[in-house]
C-alpha cells in the first residue's frame, strides 16, 4: 500500500531551488526500492524486475538507459560463482579441508571449533559465503550429537553454528570472489569514480584484516559462550568418521586443480590484464561442462543458480547508475557523511562505520546497502580529495556483516538450525564490528596509499 501511494503521490511532492525536480523524482525512486527491499512484499527477484522499469515510468531514464547496467561483467562473474559453488558441493573437497584442520586442532573442542571456522572461511573467500557456511552446517550438527547432556549440545551447538556465521562472512572479504558484494562495489566504483581496485591488491587491503578478525572472533565466542567439553575418545571417533572419506577421485583432482588455476590466474590479472577476473570465471565455468568431464550437467548449474540475486545485481547497478546521474546521490552525501574540506580518511571511516552498522538494522540487504552508499561515499571522498576506494573497500566489508542480527542470508542459515536466539549473535557481532572499524579507519588509509 506505501509502494502505491507514493508511487501515484510523488508527482506533487514540491521541487525547491535547492533540489530541483529530477533530484525530488530520484529520491522517490530511491525510496521506493528500499521499500521493496526493506518489507520484501514481493519476492527479491520480482523486485529486481519492478526496479528496472520504474526509472521509465518516472521519467529518469528511458528502459534501453536503465539496462545499459545489465551488461556489466560483474553480473556474470556473479553466475561463474554459482557453478564454482556447485562444483565444490559435488565432491568432498571441503570435508578434506576439514580433516586436515583437525588434524592441527587436537581434541579441544574450542580448537576444534576454530578448525571449522577455519575451514569456512577459507572456502568463503572463493564462492559465496552462503554455501560455504551451509556445507558445513551438517558436519558440526553430526559433531554435536557426540554430547550426551541436552545443555551441553545447545550451548556448543549455539558457538558453533554463530561461529559458522561470523567466519563466513569473514572470509568473503579476503578476495573479491568472496562476495558479490564486493564485485558490485568495486564495479561502481570504477565506472563512478574511476578507480579501479585489482584482484591483488584488493587481498593486499583486505587479506589481513581479516586473518586478524578470525582468531579474535573465534576468540570472543570462546568466551562469551564457552563450549562445553567432550571427552577425547568422542572427537577421536569423529575424526575417524571424517577420515573414512574415498580416495579423491579424477573428478575431485579436476575440481581442486581448476579452481586453483583460476585462483593463481586471479592473482596474476593484477599484472596481466589478459587474464580478465570475469574471463577466468566464465571460462573455469564452461570447463566443467565440457564433454567426457561433465562435472554437472547445465539442469544441475541451473537449480543452483540463484537467479534472484542475478537479478537483484543487475537492478543494483541500475540504482547507483540513475543516483549518480541525477545529483542525488552528491545531495545525500553532503547530508549523511556531513564532510569538511580537510576531514581526514580515518575520521570518515568510522563515520562509515557507523552509519553502515545502522544501515544493517534498517536495511538487512548487502547489495541494496551497497547501492545507496558506495556512489554517496565515492563522493564524499572527491569532495575532501583522497581516494574513493579508502570509502569504498570499508563499505564492501561492513555493508556484508550483518552479525548484530541475523537478519541477512548467511546468519540465517545458521539460525534456522535452532541453536541461538535473535539477540546471541550481536554478542560477538558488536565487538567485532567495533574492532574492524577500528583497525580498518588505521590501515585502509595507509595501505591505499602504498598500493593503490
Amino acid at each position: 500500500m506505501l509502494f502505491v501511494l507514493l508511487l501515484i503521490l510523488y508527482r506533487f511532492i514540491p521541487a525547491t531551488e535547492a533540489i530541483p525536480r529530477e533530484q525530488v523524482t530520484a529520491l522517490s525512486f530511491l525510496a521506493l526500492c528500499m521499500i521493496l527491499w526493506f518489507t520484501e512484499f514481493i519476492p527479491l527477484g520480482a523486485s529486481a524486475l519492478v526496479i528496472i522499469i520504474l526509472p521509465s515510468i518516472m521519467g529518469l531514464s528511458t528502459l534501453k538507459e536503465t539496462l545499459t547496467a545489465f551488461p556489466n561483467p560483474t553480473i556474470f562473474f556473479v553466475i561463474a560463482t554459482f557453478a564454482l559453488s556447485s562444483a565444490l558441493m559435488k565432491v568432498p573437497l571441503a570435508k578434506r579441508l576439514l580433516l586436515s584442520l583437525l588434524k592441527i586442532s587436537g581434541s579441544s573442542v574450542n580448537f576444534f571449533l576454530l578448525a571449522v571456522m577455519g575451514a569456512t572461511f577459507l572456502i568463503s573467500s572463493i564462492m559465496s559465503n552462503i554455501p560455504a557456511t551451509a556445507m558445513f552446517i551438517p558436519i558440526c550438527m553430526s559433531f554435536l550429537e557426540c554430547y550426551d547432556k541436552e545443555e551441553d549440545k545447545k550451548r556448543t551447538g549455539r558457538a558453533f553454528m554463530i561461529g559458522l556465521a561470523v567466519a563466513g562472512m569473514i572470509g568473503g572479504i579476503i578476495t573479491p570472489a568472496g562476495s558479490a558484494n564486493n564485485l558490485v562495489s568495486l564495479s561502481i566504483l570504477e565506472e563512478t569514480g574511476k578507480i579501479s581496485v585489482t584482484f591483488f591488491e584488493w587481498m593486499v587491503i583486505c587479506a589481513p584484516i581479516a586473518f586478524i578478525i578470525l582468531p579474535v572472533s573465534w576468540l570472543l565466542i570462546i568466551v562469551v559462550f564457552k563450549p562445553a567439553k567432550i571427552e577425547k575418545a568422542k572427537v577421536y571417533d569423529f575424526k575417524k568418521s571424517l577420515e573414512t572419506l574415498p580416495k579423491p577421485d579424477a573428478k575431485e583432482i579436476f575440481v581442486a586443480v581448476v579452481m586453483l588455476t583460476m585462483i593463481i590466474l586471479w592473482v596474476l590479472s593484477s599484472w596481466y590484464t589478459q587474464f580478465d577476473t570475469n574471463i577466468v570465471a566464465i571460462v573455469g565455468m564452461a570447463i566443467m561442462f565440457l564433454p567426457g568431464i561433465d562435472i554437472f550437467t547445465w539442469k544441475e548449474f541451473s537449480k543452483e543458480v540463484s537467479w534472484p540475486v542475478f537479478l537483484m545485481v543487475g537492478s543494483v547497478l541500475c540504482v547507483a547508475s540513475i543516483l549518480t546521474k541525477s545529483g542525488i546521490a552528491s545531495r545525500l552525501g553532503e547530508l549523511l557523511f556531513n564532510v569538511t574540506p580537510g576531514m581526514s580518511a580515518s575520521v570518515l571511516v568510522l563515520k562509515l562505520a557507523l552509519f553502515i552498522s545502522v544501515m544493517q538494522l534498517l536495511i538487512p540487504n548487502g547489495p541494496a546497502v551497497i547501492a545507496l552508499t558506495t556512489p554517496l561515499v565515492i563522493t564524499a571522498a572527491q569532495e575532501v580529495g583522497i581516494n574513493p576506494a579508502i570509502l569504498t573497500i570499508p563499505l564492501c566489508v561492513l555493508a556484508s556483516w550483518t552479525i548484530i542480527i541475523p537478519l541477512s542470508a548467511v546468519p540465517m542459515v545458521t539460525y534456522s538450525t535452532g541453536y541461538y536466539k535473535v539477540t546471541d549473535i550481536g554478542k560477538v557481532g558488536v565487538p567485532v564490528m567495533a574492532i574492524v572499524s577500528l583497525i580498518m579507519c588505521i590501515w585502509i588509509p595507509f595501505i591505499t596509499s602504498v598500493v593503490l
